[in-house]
């Protein structure tokens, strides 16, 4: 797969730790722990991510890194 931006769902978070799904990579495989960054949101920070919500992958090299 060449270079690519992909984007999959949230599957579990648990301690902390992020865990996808990302069907161009593979229906039934999960990515993780992923790296998630949290940004202000009128002057609060964003809540971490949550089961259903949509991640962001980026596939560099052959090689997903988040």
């Amino acid at each position: 797969m060449a270079d690519a931006i992909l984007r999959g769902k949230v599957t579990r978070v648990q301690t902390g730790r992020v865990y996808a799904s990302v069907p161009r990579l593979g229906g039934g495989l999960e990515y993780g722990p992923l790296v998630y960054v949290r940004h202000r949101v009128g002057g609060g920070w964003s809540d971490p991510p949550e089961v259903g919500d949509t991640v962001v992958l980026g596939v560099v090299e052959n090689c997903p890194d988040e």
